[in-house]
């Protein structure tokens, strides 16, 4: 099992990650936090020069044109820090959302999201912006600290005594914030869970608005809507409440702190030992550190919080090396003119002359179930078609073949020259797929087969013509800019099949990989379909499928049996030799477990 990474791994390597950004924010934030420090020692001169008390001679007018300068100079750097604040805080957000990108998209093996993409999307917000807010924290924790270090340290030259008085409090609550630390993450984590189901479930209605009216379902699902959604709503209320109850009892302490300077300084004030402006240095100082101590009781808390979102963040990208969330990659292009398209066109090398296939072996981790020890060779220009029971292995075999499934054994080669990366090296213009359910956008027809890419008016008409989807949009109200709906749930299950297959035929693959395309179309449909590609002259296609129309365009038929290639020949040769393919061919119904 692959070792994770700690949350302190995973935060030193992003603090590595622009060094020279996060220090200089550090050294202006806490410029900006600890100039309070200057600011109590001029009101403590402010109150002397009143009293007659002021040691540096100094009267009213100079202090308050001291205030005034410091204010300007804090107004001025706190304008630039927070200039180079944001652009820090979208520099860390924008590189860790385009690892996790990068990695749905393009990692070799990836599996599904583990969870719905409405779940996915919230680990995209908020666990992302729960780490950068920490980054927030430890920036400004420079100055929170500096600022409490030099104010306790001014305190205690006028009075140590009373200064550990007033500050034995705030030490305190650390502490005991520090030891809440593990509820603070439970609360934490319970929160994030029901938010993410909550986020799920309003997805899944969206998507199955039609599923839910067929059904007469609304009421039972606004039901379990209202169930989860106050499940949310209470572990909501406990990790807010919590986390409120520390910070306020810490942002109080400044007033406990004035309190007892009064009491515990009365002895001082009547000899004299402790004057005004002294006194108002104290107050000063409390009311700040009040907050200040507050903030960082919070950091301490959020530190042990931002492990969840590491955690949550690491299920996302299932099956990905470690650190490769933190992984340093292209430039993130926040300013300037965004980089080119790369040319869809084809390259010499792409053009398909044989797609080998040795060994290849990829099994489900949770059922150890899939394929064995496949070889297969693919020429140019032939039909191959893969068949077998359900649960054969079928699709299993489709999808490591083009890297969407991490395999455990094999090798490709496209031309005699090894693929290491298929999802990424399989891809248009070389191999377009089409999967058993096409996935479709609720955008209209037209960018549902573009999908925002330029083409030619002549040849999306050619791929709507090659898919049989011409009639259609003829008959269609708006034509391509029919808006389909959610998952494509405006058209025919033929519809969407065809719609897909007009967006794979419009990038011109040298390898067309169809699974189960011709579930939804009747044979007729089917046949034309199949026909318009063997007109079509170099065409290679690998076809999922177990009906008699694809089974006799084939050149190459496989055979598969529980992962395992149980034939393989021409339609004769598999019909002659396997029992199996004779009972797929008369259409007689294949028992899980074939004796």
């Amino acid at each position: 099992m692959t070792p994770r990474m700690t949350s302190a791994m995973y935060l030193r390597r992003l603090l590595r990650y622009n060094p020279g950004l996060f220090a200089l924010n550090l050294v202006a934030w806490t410029v900006i936090h600890a100039l309070p420090v200057l600011l109590g020692l001029i009101f403590g001169e402010f109150f002397d020069a009143l009293s007659g008390h002021a040691p540096f001679g100094w009267n009213v007018w100079t202090v308050l044109a001291l205030v005034l300068a410091l204010g300007v100079a804090r107004a001025t750097i706190d304008l630039g820090g927070g200039y180079i604040w944001w652009v820090y805080y979208y520099t860390m957000e924008g590189f860790l959302r385009r690892n996790l990108f990068a990695w749905l998209m393009t990692g070799p093996g990836t599996p599904n999201l583990p969870a719905s993409p409405g779940e996915a999307m919230s680990r995209f917000r908020d666990d992302v912006d729960e780490i950068g807010h920490l980054f927030e924290n430890w920036i400004d924790f420079g100055g929170m600290f500096s600022f409490c270090a030099g104010s306790i340290a001014v305190m205690a030259a006028i009075n140590w005594r009373i200064t550990i008085i007033v500050v034995l409090p705030f030490i305190l609550v650390l502490f005991i914030t520090n030891r809440m630390s593990g509820l603070l993450k439970r609360l934490r984590r319970s929160m994030r869970t029901a938010a993410a189901r909550v986020t799920d479930h309003l997805g899944e209605m969206f998507g199955a608005v039609q599923a839910i009216k067929v059904a007469n379902a609304e009421g039972s699902v606004i039901a379990h809507f209202r169930q989860i959604n106050q499940q949310r709503r209470k572990a909501a209320l406990r990790d807010g409440l919590v986390t409120a109850l520390v910070q306020n009892v810490t942002e109080n302490l400044g007033a406990l702190g004035a309190g007892l300077v009064l009491l515990v300084g009365t002895p001082y004030f009547i000899s004299g030992a402790f004057t005004v402006g002294q006194f108002a240095v104290f107050v000063t100082y409390l009311t700040n550190l009040s907050s200040r101590m507050g903030f960082i009781g919070s950091v301490i808390a959020r530190q042990r919080q931002v492990g969840i979102s590491f955690e949550r963040l690491e299920r996302l990208m299932m099956g990905a090396p470690p650190g490769q969330l933190v992984r340093r990659g292209d430039p993130l292009f926040l300013r300037g003119p965004l980089p080119t398209t790369p040319p869809t066109g084809h390259r010499p090398a792409d053009r398909l002359m044989a797609l080998e296939v040795r060994g290849l072996t990829a099994l489900h981790p949770s059922t150890e179930r899939g394929v064995v020890g496949i070889d297969l060779t693919l020429e140019r220009g032939s039909f191959t078609v893969i068949t077998g029971k359900i649960g054969a292995g079928k699709t299993t075999l489709v999808r490591a073949l083009l890297g969407l499934m991490q395999r455990q054994g094999g090798e490709i080669r496209w031309n005699g020259t090894v693929i290491h990366d298929p999802a990424v090296e399989l891809t248009p213009p070389r191999v377009a797929y089409t999967p058993q359910i096409p996935r479709l956008f609720s955008e209209s027809l037209r960018a549902n087969i573009t999908l925002g890419q330029e083409v030619a008016a002549a040849a999306l008409h050619d791929a709507l013509a090659l898919a049989l989807l011409t009639p259609d949009v003829a008959q269609m109200e708006r034509g391509l800019e029919t808006v389909v709906g959610p998952r494509g749930v405006r058209l025919s299950g033929g519809q969407i099949q065809r719609a897909a297959a007009a967006r794979m035929f419009l990038r011109a693959p040298e390898l067309r990989v169809f699974d189960d395309l011709s579930s939804a179309l009747d044979v007729e449909t089917e046949q034309q379909l199949w026909s318009g590609l063997a007109r079509r002259p170099d065409t290679t296609c690998l076809v999922i499928s177990h009906r008699q129309a694809a089974l006799q365009r084939a050149d190459q038929i496989i055979v598969l049996d529980d992962g395992h290639i149980a034939a393989r020949g021409t339609l004769g040769d598999v019909l002659a030799t396997s029992p199996l393919m004779r009972q797929i061919w008369e259409h007689v119904p294949v028992s899980a477990d074939p004796s």
